[in-house]
C-alpha cells in the first residue's frame, strides 16, 4: 500500500511516548516517526519501521521540509503527537487513499463535515471543503493543524510557499488558507446516515479513524467533561500511563468547546448511492 503513517513528536511531549507505542502497534502499515532528540533516561516509542531526526532550530514548516522527503510513499496519514490514535482502519485508510488516487485530491482532513460536492467509493464518502459546507464545521478548512491524508508532493509544494510557518500559524494564516482552496483539492469525511461520529470540543471524527486531541499548548482542558466521547479514553489513559496531571496543569476551555452545535444528519431527496443500503457491504469492506 502506497501510504504510510507519519507521527512528528517533540521530546517536550516526551511523556506522551509510551501511549504512542501502545495505541500504534497493531496498525498495519508503514509507520513513521520523527523526533528531535531523546531526552535523559527516555527512550524513543517503539512500533515504528523508521525513525527521522529533525532539527529543532527550525521552525515547524521547515522541519517537516527537512522529514518528508526522507518518505518514499506518495501518501502521507500525518499525525502530530497531541493526536492520539483511538483508531485507524486500515481498510477505510485504504479506500481513502483510492478515491484520492481515482479524483486526484490532495488532502483529506480526517474530521467529519456536511458538504455539497461529494464523491462515494463502496460505502464511503468525502466531500470537497473548498466548495462550501451545509452545516458550520468546528475546525479551521481548507487546512488545519490536525490529522490529514496528504498527496506527499503537493503537501512539500504547500510547505515550500510557506516555509516560515509555526504549527498554529499555518491554519490561522488566511493566505495559506487561500492558497489550499485556489490550488488544492481538499476533502473531508462526509457525514451519512451510517456515520458513527465523536466529539470531543467540538472536534468530529469517526470511529474508524479516530484520534483524542489530548492537549492545547501542553495543557489538558478543564472541565474534563468538554472532551465529550473521548472523556473515558482520557480518563483511562491518565491512569494507566501514571500521567503527572498537575505537572502537566489544566487550562479552561473555551465556551465554544463546550457548546457547539452537533452535526446532524438530514436525509437527501437525492437518493442516495445503492450500496449504502446493502448490508453486505456494510459489513465487509
Amino acid at each position: 500500500m502506497n501510504v504510510c503513517l507519519l507521527i512528528k513528536t517533540n521530546s517536550v511531549y516526551s511523556y506522551l511516548w509510551p501511549i504512542i507505542e501502545d495505541y500504534i502497534k497493531d496498525i498495519k502499515i508503514y509507520k513513521v516517526l520523527a523526533y528531535n532528540e531523546v531526552p535523559p533516561n527516555k527512550n524513543l516509542p517503539k512500533n515504528f519501521d523508521k525513525y527521522i531526526k529533525y532539527d529543532q532550530k527550525k521552525n515547524f514548516a521547515r522541519r517537516l521540509l527537512q522529514i518528508i522527503p526522507e518518505i518514499n510513499m506518495d501518501y502521507i496519514v500525518f499525525v502530530p503527537d497531541i493526536d492520539i490514535i483511538i483508531n485507524l482502519n486500515v481498510i477505510t485508510l485504504t479506500n481513502y487513499v483510492k478515491m484520492m488516487e481515482e479524483s486526484n485530491i490532495d488532502r483529506i482532513h480526517l474530521s467529519v463535515f456536511d458538504g455539497f460536492e461529494k464523491i462515494y467509493k463502496n460505502k464511503y464518502s468525502l466531500c470537497n471543503v473548498n466548495s462550501g459546507m451545509k452545516q458550520r464545521p468546528n475546525h479551521y478548512i481548507p487546512y488545519d493543524a490536525g490529522p490529514a491524508i496528504w498527496n506527499k508532493n503537493k503537501f512539500l509544494e504547500l510547505l515550500n510557499k510557506y516555509p516560515n510557518e509555526t504549527y498554529d500559524s499555518l491554519e490561522q494564516n488566511p493566505l495559506v488558507q487561500n492558497y489550499c482552496k485556489s490550488n488544492l483539492r481538499c476533502f473531508g469525511i462526509q457525514l451519512t446516515p451510517y456515520s458513527k461520529v465523536k466529539y470531543h470540543y467540538g472536534r468530529t471524527y469517526s470511529s474508524d479513524l479516530d484520534f483524542l486531541h489530548i492537549t492545547v499548548k501542553g495543557k489538558f482542558l478543564k472541565p474534563i467533561s468538554c472532551y465529550h466521547n473521548y472523556e473515558g479514553d482520557l480518563k483511562k489513559i491518565i491512569k494507566n500511563y501514571n500521567l503527572d496531571v498537575e505537572n502537566i496543569g489544566f487550562s479552561p476551555a473555551p465556551i465554544s468547546c463546550l457548546n457547539f452545535k452537533k452535526l446532524i444528519s438530514i436525509p437527501s431527496f437525492r437518493p442516495m448511492p445503492q450500496f449504502i443500503f446493502n448490508n453486505k457491504n456494510l459489513n465487509n469492506e
